[in-house]
């Protein structure tokens, strides 16, 4: 299990060349909580965002992350849907994280993913700055069912019988 926020700023080594192409600068994910790919520094003030897909990522190590291919400088590669972490438009961290009843557990500060599979398993939220100080940041579990809207993060809680 890995905190997103450890990820970004690390190293990328094509270990295929052993040339380090740049830094994280972003995790991007789709509505579902599942990591697409990363999107890595720019190396002069108006290029393109280079964009790693998910599949030539071979390791997401404790230092450096590992691919064995060059990155691709397609932006096109991030399709309509699919949401940075921490900059960009529609980002996850600061939006509220809302139950299906209408319950606000807080605002999200960072995520925690499964590095084999991509997949958010979990959340660090906060209630504010003094909130935080005082009794610290709250994680929760990802519930079965996740949807992350333009507004808030929908958990989903699991539906009990009849009252």
């Amino acid at each position: 299990m890995r905190r997103a926020a450890d990820i970004v700023g690390t190293k990328v080594l094509d270990v295929s060349v052993g040339e380090i192409v740049g830094y994280v600068q972003d995790l991007v994910f789709d509505r579902e909580g599942q990591l697409q790919g990363l999107l890595l520094d720019k190396k002069h003030w108006f290029a393109k965002t280079p964009f790693l897909p998910i599949e030539t990522i071979h390791s997401i190590g404790e230092d450096m992350v590992t691919i064995s291919q060059s990155p691709d400088y397609q932006p096109e590669l991030i399709q309509d849907g699919w949401i940075r972490l921490v900059n960009g438009n529609g980002h996850l961290k600061g939006l509220p994280v809302v139950t299906s009843n209408g319950k606000q557990l807080g605002v999200l500060e960072d995520v925690y993913f499964q590095e084999e599979m991509g997949t958010i398993i979990g959340y660090e939220l906060s209630d504010g700055f003094f909130s935080d100080l005082m009794e610290g940041r709250r994680m929760i579990k990802r519930p079965h069912k996740l949807f992350i809207g333009k507004d808030a993060i929908i958990h989903q809680e699991e539906e009990s019988g009849p009252i």
